[in-house]
């Protein structure tokens, strides 16, 4: 078994409370960590291997794994304590925000507690979106009142210590499809939103529908346009256990041939089954043919890292503007070259969304110097 095969077996174990197939030979523990690492899944790596009875773990190494544990528990108190902060926060100012993503998906996981927290991203709609930035930057004991632009998404802001993105709108996709994606999105994060206790307040969550596709779309999206994790991936699985035969499964399928990712979700859909354990029957829309993208995608997520923080090329920037531009511009273009063999026009429009946004961004940039 090889390094990769044994973090694999490890994170099913964790994620359906069941045992590793076999112990990890200690030769392989150290690369299997650094892939849980990268993956943002250490935590899931950490608690099935401590309930191994099989796997020999040295006494410095159990300890190291138990202080990962604790650190992670405590980063999910602090984290939910900062939502129910926004919440009340929020909700006193006549704004009932739905929390999109983190800890909303974490609650499907078998323990919750060992999902790596990320940030906060709430959703407030476009209305009482400048409102909702004041009442978190007061929270956040600042004074920075953000303007309001279609051209960002959310304003960041951290709240006790934990970074919080507050949005406008849930994602923005390529001309060709966001008009659809926004009449989508305002339908899901207003219509049957499901609602969480979170450090004891309550908290809307996407319906559930719309949450299964807003979940792979977020996932399929940093894919395609710098990398993701299997943190990402994981967070659907969960998500889709926890929902099975519960998902209008018309309107997932209204979602995505109008905004032409089926066959993402296909794709993505059988690393779901095949490598996360999901069962078969609890895909909506799962092809059982073998499709080599399959494995070709599965490379990618190992070999770039969650947010492509394992993007080697993407370090040691040239000083220079535009020297720094032209490598970006170069990297981009081959890798999204591989985007579009993979998944086509879908991937194509998001490529020429990004030329046109890079360069309007490198002309701002360069009018500002």
């Amino acid at each position: 078994m090889t390094a990769r095969e044994a973090y694999l077996d490890a994170l099913r174990s964790a994620l359906w409370s069941e045992p590793l197939s076999d112990a990890i030979p200690a030769a392989q523990l150290r690369e299997v960590f650094s892939i849980a690492k990268a993956q943002s899944t250490l935590p899931l790596v950490c608690q099935a291997l401590l309930l191994s009875p099989d796997q020999e773990l040295s006494d410095s190494r159990k300890v190291a794994m138990q202080d990962k544990l604790r650190s992670c528990v405590s980063q999910h108190f602090r984290t939910n304590h900062a939502i129910a902060i926004l919440a009340a926060g929020l909700r006193a100012q006549g704004i009932d925000p739905v929390l999109m993503k983190g800890q909303g998906v974490a609650s499907y996981y078998k323990n919750p507690y060992l999902r790596e927290c990320g940030d906060i991203d709430l959703y407030v709609g476009k209305q009482r979106y400048t409102d909702a930035c004041r009442a978190a930057a007061s929270l956040a004991g600042i004074d920075d009142i953000p303007q309001w632009s279609e051209r960002k998404k959310h304003y960041n802001v951290d709240v006790v210590g934990v970074p919080v993105e507050i949005h406008w709108t849930s994602e923005i996709l390529p001309k060709r499809y966001d008009a659809a994606y926004q009449e989508y999105s305002f339908e899901g994060m207003s219509k049957g939103l499901v609602q969480q206790t979170i450090d004891g307040e309550k908290v809307n969550t996407p319906e559930d529908s719309f949450n299964a596709f807003f979940i792979f779309n977020h996932t399929w999206h940093h894919f395609v346009t710098g990398g993701v994790g299997l943190r990402q991936f994981c967070d659907w699985v969960m998500l889709l256990h926890a929902k099975a035969g519960r998902l209008d499964l018309d309107h997932i399928r209204e979602m995505l041939e109008t905004l032409d990712l089926m066959d993402s979700w296909q794709v993505f859909g059988k690393v779901a089954v095949e490598h996360l354990g999901l069962p078969e029957i609890e895909m909506p829309f799962y092809k059982k043919e073998d499709d080599p993208r399959v494995g070709e995608v599965l490379d990618i997520v190992f070999r770039e890292g969650n947010f492509g923080h394992e993007r080697h090329e993407l370090r040691n920037r040239p000083n220079n503007f535009f020297a720094a531009k032209a490598r970006s511009l170069y990297i981009h273009v081959r890798r999204y070259s591989k985007m579009m063999s993979l998944f086509g026009r879908v991937a194509t429009c998001q490529f020429k969304e990004m030329l046109t946004g890079g360069f309007r961004t490198a002309a701002e940039e360069f009018g500002e110097r």
